[in-house]
């Protein structure tokens, strides 16, 4: 276990990232927006799924028009209820997927959310350079070293539990949240360098073994993960932490995820993962405007 010291900063004392996928560079100097895209019905928000190569290649169209830097696809649905479903059925979803966007936007960077280290290489076999993992290479220990392998980027998400069990009451208890996180980050990070892999994005896993008032701390307090000198996803697009809040739904919950959004941006955010690629980019716009202000 390291021991660590959070030092937070402002996002006006933050470096410009910049992250290495395959060979070429995601540059992180302004904040960019990723769009998600579902490939199974079990996702909790219902306008993000898609079935078949048709409707898939339509919506990323759509979200590359709007202004998405970077698509994310899944096809394992890691809501806090969610069901587990076979490797092979997973990859039998994805690989068409993949190839067909591969083939269609050849120059957009693809993400495949998957925390499998078979459907990680099989995704890299066929030209991806991004793997989102909710596990942070927790569940699969060959995970760090076939990222590495290929030089992908690799964005590793903080959470506790299991898909089925993570919001189970032991979950949920942290001495402090925001070092407790930032200590496993510092630990995931540490592990994968061991693997020669350095290519890290963190996301702080909003809504995954976390209560709402926690999401929020994390939120408030998000800068004192500069420390750690990677940059931070944030994913937040119409979760409960909002809707909930907001007495709504995921359907309805568009204006608070802009909110939100905003004040991640503010902590220093690089990446917005997003249902809502148009109204995000607005939001960054506005952002980008008020950080240049003199």
């Amino acid at each position: 276990m390291l021991n660590l010291q959070l030092n937070p900063k402002t996002s006006s004392e933050l470096a410009d990232y910049s992250i290495t996928y395959g060979d070429r560079i995601l540059d992180l100097a302004s904040p960019k927006v990723m769009g998600i895209i579902n490939a199974t019905s079990d996702s909790f928000y219902a306008n993000s799924r898609v079935g078949g190569i048709s409707a898939f290649l339509k919506k990323a169209e759509q979200m590359i028009s709007e202004g998405a830097y970077i698509i994310d696809l899944g096809a394992f649905s890691s809501r806090p209820t969610a069901k587990v479903i076979e490797e092979a059925i997973e990859w039998s979803i994805l690989e068409p997927l993949i190839l067909a966007f591969i083939t269609e936007f050849p120059q957009i960077p693809l993400s495949i959310d998957t925390f499998r280290s078979n459907i990680a290489e099989k995704s890299l076999d066929c030209g991806v350079r991004m793997i989102n993992d909710i596990s942070a290479g927790q569940w699969d220990a060959t995970m760090y070293q076939k990222v590495h392998k290929y030089n992908a980027a690799y964005i590793m998400m903080h959470m506790r539990g299991a898909i089925g069990t993570m919001m189970e009451a032991e979950h949920l208890v942290y001495e402090n949240i925001i070092s407790d996180i930032a200590t496993f980050f510092a630990n995931q990070i540490h592990l994968a360098a061991q693997n020669q892999l350095t290519n890290i994005i963190i996301d702080p896993g909003f809504g995954f073994s976390k209560t709402r008032s926690q999401n929020y701390q994390i939120l408030k307090n998000l800068s004192s993960f500069h420390f750690l000198a990677k940059p931070i996803l944030i994913g937040i697009s119409r979760k409960s932490m909002i809707y909930k809040l907001l007495d709504s739904s995921p359907e309805e919950a568009l204006h608070g995820s802009n909110a939100a959004s905003i004040l991640g941006l503010i902590a220093g955010a690089s990446i917005i993962r997003t249902h809502d690629v148009k109204e995000t980019l607005d939001g960054i716009k506005i952002f980008n405007a008020w950080n240049d202000a003199d």
